[in-house]
């Protein structure tokens, strides 16, 4: 359940945080980040090594510096998904959706100078949304019950830089900084009586600086390299539930602050197998706080949670039709850091009801394959002058406009765990037509 990127906009992030919204955890915040920092899926989200595009750099800062020229993008499209929810002895809960994308989401990468790039976002006002979800199941306290889920929550502040230098073409170097800032509120009823059981408030803010390398380092093969510095992530919980009395009030109220290096780290490759013939491939592997804890809606506390370390892995290619003309496609499966936790009273907390919660809003984004393909065609041509190294220069004619268009088709599931937490499970389809837009300049 996502998206980092360079120039999203705010219905996007709206849309995205209530991922973390309902996840109540680190790596709730971590998949809020991800999720807007998206590479093109018609590539398989490869990003570290491919040829450099706004959609790349949003992963590699690196490639902000790699990119040729200035470029402005607009991307939109059509998509649609359903989800099927289901708990062992409640009826199956389905919903679908679909239509265009609210508007066109613009990004831009500004080049000063050739050896330079910069791109970037700020969002510094608070930005509100409503929260609500009705008849969802849940066990509480042992008993299965439904429960309506109303509240309200705002991204406080979305900050994202990215700044690249090129000192050759074998070494393309970028850092990067993003904020964000996340508060919430919301209250779970029971359905038939409206009686309020719990409430919960959130207030979460993320930190991260990267850095990224990517450069040609033989014929035909480039390699890329990306990773977090430094993240810093802070989360205040406050619970009130009158389902609990614990011993101490402030047992339902949780402060955390973690602090990671190096994490995630990103490596990639691509190949010139044949003249016409580019593949390109990402591993990520990403820790996770073994520390973290996660509200239990079973017994009503705090508890840790049940989380592990991920692999990702991302595959791409482009077949060259011939000069105006590019066939794409890929491949990416991301694991989901949450597992299912366990409903022993001294158990840990894992994907329970408000990670299935979640998928009621908006779909959730993990563990998730995709696969598809497009086509990429250049028109419109303009005369500028290229580097060619030790300040020279020289006329060169290139496209100056791009168009990206396809097909995707991806799933994301949880199955059926009779001694998790909450013994539930989710299936999520989706279908996307994307468009992508591209001028330089």
């Amino acid at each position: 359940m996502a998206s980092w990127s360079p120039m999203r906009s705010t219905v996007i992030a709206i849309t995205i945080f209530l991922a973390i919204l309902l996840g109540f955890s680190n790596s709730g915040s971590a998949q809020f980040l991800e999720s807007i920092s998206q590479s093109n899926p018609l590539m398989g989200r490869t990003a570290s090594a491919i040829p450099a595009s706004i959609d790349a750099a949003a992963v590699n800062p690196a490639q902000v510096a790699a990119m040729r020229n200035s470029e402005a993008q607009l991307s939109w499209g059509f998509s649609s998904y359903e989800y099927l929810l289901r708990y062992p002895r409640f009826e199956t809960h389905s919903e679908s959706k679909s239509g265009l994308d609210a508007f066109p989401l613009p990004g831009v990468v500004w080049k000063p100078a050739p050896k330079w790039g910069i791109n970037g976002l700020a969002i510094p006002i608070r930005v509100g949304k409503d929260i609500e979800a009705r008849r969802l199941p849940i066990v509480l306290l042992g008993q299965e019950q439904y429960v309506d889920m109303v509240g309200t929550g705002a991204l406080k502040g979305l900050v994202v830089v990215n700044v690249g230098y090129a000192f050759s073409p074998m070494l393309n170097f970028g850092l990067g900084l993003e904020y964000t800032g996340v508060e919430a509120g919301l209250a779970i009823k029971a359905s038939n009586e409206g009686n309020q059981l719990t409430a919960f408030k959130i207030d979460t803010s993320n930190l991260i600086v990267k850095t990224g390398w990517v450069g040609r380092v033989a014929r035909g093969i480039t390699l890329g390299f990306s990773t977090g510095l430094l993240k810093l992530t802070t989360i205040k919980t406050v619970v009130d539930s009158s389902l609990s009395a614990p011993a101490n009030p402030s047992d339902d109220d949780t402060d955390s602050q973690v602090t990671e290096v190096l994490n995630p780290i990103r490596v990639g490759a691509s190949f010139q197998v044949l003249p016409k013939f580019l593949f390109a491939v990402d591993l990520e592997y990403e820790r996770t706080n073994k520390n973290q804890s996660g509200f239990s809606t079973v017994d009503l506390k705090n508890k840790p949670r049940d989380v592990s370390d991920t692999l990702s892995v991302y595959t791409g290619m482009e077949f060259k039709m011939r000069p105006s003309l590019r066939l794409l496609g890929g491949f990416f499966y991301e694991p989901a850091s949450v597992g299912p936790g366990s409903s022993d009273p001294n158990g840990k907390t894992g994907f329970g009801f408000l990670d299935l919660a979640t998928a009621l809003g908006e779909p959730p984004s993990q563990p998730q394959w995709m696969a598809g393909g497009g086509v990429r065609y250049f028109f419109g041509t303009w005369e500028r002058l290229r580097n060619i190294g030790t300040d020279a220069e020289k006329k060169v004619i290139e496209p100056r406009m791009v168009i990206d268009a396809g097909f995707l088709y991806g799933e994301t599931s949880i199955g059926v765990d009779q001694s998790g937490e909450q013994p539930g499970a989710y299936l999520v389809r989706r279908y996307k037509i994307p468009l992508r837009f591209a001028y330089r300049f």
